[in-house]
């Protein structure tokens, strides 16, 4: 381990992984297993729609930890979950970042476990967009995601290459 994967692995030891629906969310997994390498503890959080994509008890298998779909599911030990988990991390991670998602967090729009999670969360939030490049470069997303300039959050500008792969546009 580097030094600065060593110094941020002490400053954020206790990472919430956000992953929205899309074809890059099996990429998310490649994110977990890298933050725990760093020596984070890693917690998920999913949409329903990531679930199409990958399913929890693959998060669940890597991480160790149960992984919240829904705050008032049968299954979720915690009836206020969005809560807890929000402050029991030392970052939070949405990764990859739909557009719809960017829009809940810039409006504050919280009707999912995942938007509610991202509203009651003081730690810093690293948002990896994660979309079409149309989408990616339209009015209406710039406009939107300018607003999160005013939070605490950390927007990438640029989709990762690695991300890129595995979008199936022809402009890929």
């Amino acid at each position: 381990m580097s030094s600065s994967e060593s110094q941020a692995s002490s400053l954020f030891r206790n990472v919430a992984l956000g992953v929205c629906g899309g074809i890059a969310a099996y990429k998310a997994v490649e994110v977990l297993r890298g933050l725990q390498k760093a020596g984070c503890n890693v917690r998920v959080a999913m949409t329903k729609r990531a679930c199409e994509f990958v399913q929890p008890l693959t998060f669940r298998a890597l991480s160790g930890h149960h992984v919240v779909v829904d705050d008032y599911a049968p299954d979720n030990p915690d009836p206020i979950a969005h809560i807890t988990f929000s402050q029991t991390v030392d970052l939070l991670i949405v990764a990859p970042a739909t557009a719809n998602i960017i829009a809940k967090f810039a409006n504050g729009v919280a009707d999912d476990f995942l938007s509610s999670t991202y509203l009651a969360c003081t730690a810093p939030v690293l948002i990896a967009p994660a979309m079409n490049t149309t989408m990616l470069e339209h009015p209406a997303h710039n406009e939107i995601s300018s607003g999160l300039e005013q939070t605490e959050c950390i927007l990438l500008s640029l989709m990762p290459a690695r991300w890129r792969a595995a979008r199936l546009d022809q402009d890929a």
